[in-house]
């Protein structure tokens, strides 16, 4: 598998959700390979949605890796979304028992693990209370931030509650692109290459190995984020805002002065994002990322443009806007002052003000 991996560009993800944390005698195997093909291994996958009792277990096995490793790769764990908690068993809120974690395992990267679409062509709604928490809590914690994307369509016997669909293009890069704009500096596509029948085909099918109707949409998406990459890995989220005139239950709603060097926002069901760069103190720039939130089965971007429009003081009189189809950053023409922009649906624009 590693020589499969090379040969494509790839790296190698260790672990595959095998509890290793629960064998000292694997995860040493695993941390010996790893440092012996830095270029094969880029992430330890150590535990599914774990639960308190694995926390001391985890812990020791973070250590033993943060002690012993050599080649950079992530140790990840993902945690259950917060209407997935049995409160009653559990007998803690999803705060306590996420919080707990964090404080007992010390993750580097804390990954949000959270479906939202749903087969009946609707979204979770509790979505964006999730990620509102991760974004505030890995920035407490100063940690990294990462995503699930859903990608593959899935059920489980007997319980219609949890019945997912597979993402359409808008779908697609909504679920991208908010986590971008929530500070996410790592996706991982939710994609399974499985005989079950619970579970349809991801990006590939299962049997001949050919692409599917995700795989182009994927690569589209990845060939843009390769480029993009660069500038977003050295950003730090500053504000996240939603310009709906009723917005998703947990955040917040847009007001002038929230967002530095813009005023006079129009555009309703936008996500407005401000960065800063973390890397360099000295770059006084402000960084926006603004996401068109509308989406739906079965509809591609096009079909779901929206406008907006914002002002920008004076004091930025340089601006440039990353152009996704020449995958290049390029200078902005402000008319008067004003922007007007025309984003696909779960799309997103990505400007540089510098003054």
């Amino acid at each position: 598998q590693a020589g499969n991996a090379r040969a494509a560009g790839l790296g190698l993800v260790l672990g595959a959700f095998r509890d290793v944390h629960e064998s000292a005698d694997e995860l040493a195997a695993l941390v010996e390979f790893a440092n012996g093909h830095p270029e094969g291994a880029v992430a330890y996958s150590l535990k599914d949605e774990p639960v308190p009792e694995d926390y001391q277990a985890l812990a020791k096995s973070m250590a033993y890796i943060y002690a012993h490793d050599t080649s950079g790769a992530l140790p990840i764990i993902d945690f259950r979304p917060n209407w997935a908690v049995p409160y009653k068993r559990w007998k803690m809120t999803y705060e306590t028992c996420f919080e707990r974690y964090v404080d007992e395992v010390a993750p580097p990267v804390l990954l949000h693990c959270h479906y939202p679409l749903m087969r009946d062509g609707g979204n979770r709604s509790s979505y964006y209370a999730n990620i509102e928490y991760f974004r505030r809590l890995a920035l407490q914690k100063d940690i990294g931030l990462m995503g699930f994307v859903q990608l593959t369509a899935h059920t489980f016997e007997n319980s219609k509650e949890i019945d997912y669909r597979a993402p359409s293009e808008s779908d697609l890069n909504w679920l991208v692109n908010v986590h971008l704009a929530y500070g996410a500096q790592g996706l991982w596509y939710y994609n399974w290459r499985i005989k079950d029948k619970r579970f349809s085909e991801g990006m590939v099918d299962g049997k001949s190995g050919r692409p599917t109707a995700l795989y182009p949409m994927v690569k589209k998406v990845n060939a843009r984020l390769k480029i993009l990459g660069d500038t977003l890995l050295k950003l730090k989220s500053r504000r996240v805002v939603h310009t709906d005139e009723l917005v998703p239950e947990g955040t917040t709603r847009y007001a002038e002065g929230m967002i530095k060097g813009i005023f006079d926002f129009e555009g309703a069901s936008f996500i407005v994002s401000e960065f800063c760069n973390q890397d360099d103190p000295d770059d006084k720039a402000v960084y926006l990322m603004i996401v068109n939130k509308s989406h739906a089965a079965d509809k591609a971007s096009n079909r779901l443009v929206q406008s907006c429009a914002f002002s920008i003081y004076p004091d930025y009189p340089s601006v440039s806007f990353f152009d996704t189809k020449k995958l290049e950053f390029r200078s902005l023409e402000v008319s008067e002052g004003r922007v007007s922009l025309d984003i696909g649906g779960g799309q997103a624009a990505f400007l540089i003000l510098r003054p």
